[in-house]
């Protein structure tokens, strides 16, 4: 998994080693396996997703899960974005020093 340039600045880490947390991220890779290959969407919570660090107030932030089957590769691609206007509050563009 990849993490873009501003999840990782909003202190998120893909998580690493762990079975799919998410529910419909579970659903859709059984709907592959069974030979479903229509194009999908889903919202889920980021933390099932990604390690948050120091970031209490994202425990709730929502993502949109994406999927992109591809059956010649046996691969299911998720692509997972999440609103940067919701990852950073205007306290977190101070501190970094975007008032002056």
């Amino acid at each position: 998994m990849f993490a873009s340039e501003a999840l990782v600045k909003g202190k998120c880490y893909p998580k690493k080693g762990y079975p799919i947390a998410s529910r419909s991220g579970i659903d859709r890779w059984e709907a592959f396996r069974r030979g479903e290959i229509e194009l999908s969407q889903a919202d889920s919570l980021a933390r099932l997703w990604f390690d948050i660090y120091g970031r209490e107030n994202l425990e709730d932030l929502w993502l949109t899960e994406a999927y992109l089957p591809i059956p010649v590769m046996d691969t299911l691609v998720v692509l997972l974005t999440v609103a940067e206007q919701d990852l950073f509050s205007a306290d977190d563009e101070e501190d970094e020093g975007g008032d002056e």
